[in-house]
């Protein structure tokens, strides 16, 4: 299972890259759960801009060839877990989100993936480096931008050029079931959806 989050793009995407190159079958995911977002939900605007995201990726994957797998729920691990029992797969790939609440939730949802079997891989697909490879000499983060600059041009190992789309993807089994995009409520009503419209002419 290749999950996407905040990361939806097929380039540059270190996860989808390593699906790819450790497994015959991918099947791309996402899980629409605000709830664990806790008092960070998102807004009105973000969620428009996310269902139109999700909308152009699902566009991209279907012409690679592939389709996008969405379930609705209020825990991702809960979901991910019923998936793994539908498909049989032995892996979840993922790359990192680096807010408190995620890291706590990531942490948990490995756990749970761990425990029922499946290999849990994460990947740094947002940051030139993961902020706990820059640190002082005492370990520590730094406090001013002029320390963290130096500490960053002197890093040993340069971070990676982006990497292009996959040319093609694996077909998804038919019979999977996914969410459509309209079925999901990211709008309280029709009419708080149509008044978020304005921002078509910035997509």
């Amino acid at each position: 299972l290749m999950l996407f989050r905040k990361d939806l793009r097929l380039d540059d995407n270190p996860a989808l890259r390593a699906a790819l190159q450790t497994a015959k079958h991918v099947i791309p995911v996402f899980i629409w759960s605000p709830e664990e977002e806790g008092q960070f939900q998102p807004g009105r605007c973000s969620r428009w801009w996310l269902k139109q995201s999700l909308a152009a990726l699902s566009a991209q994957l279907a012409a690679l060839g592939s389709r996008l797998i969405i379930r609705r729920g209020q825990a991702c691990a809960e979901a991910l877990l019923q998936l793994l029992r539908e498909t049989g797969a032995a892996a979840v790939f993922f790359n990192h989100l680096f807010d408190p609440i995620s890291l706590v939730r990531d942490h948990d949802m490995k756990q749970q993936l761990t425990e029922a079997g499946a290999q849990c891989r994460s990947y740094n697909a947002d940051l030139l480096y993961e902020p706990w490879a820059v640190l002082d000499s005492n370990g520590e983060p730094f406090t001013t931008f002029e320390t963290f600059w130096q500490q960053l041009q002197a890093m040993p190992q340069q971070p990676p050029l982006p990497w292009p789309p996959p040319a093609g993807l694996p077909a998804v089994e038919p019979s999977l079931h996914s969410a459509s995009l309209d079925s999901l409520p990211f709008f309280a009503s029709r009419e708080q959806e149509q008044a978020t419209g304005q921002l078509s002419s910035k997509w």
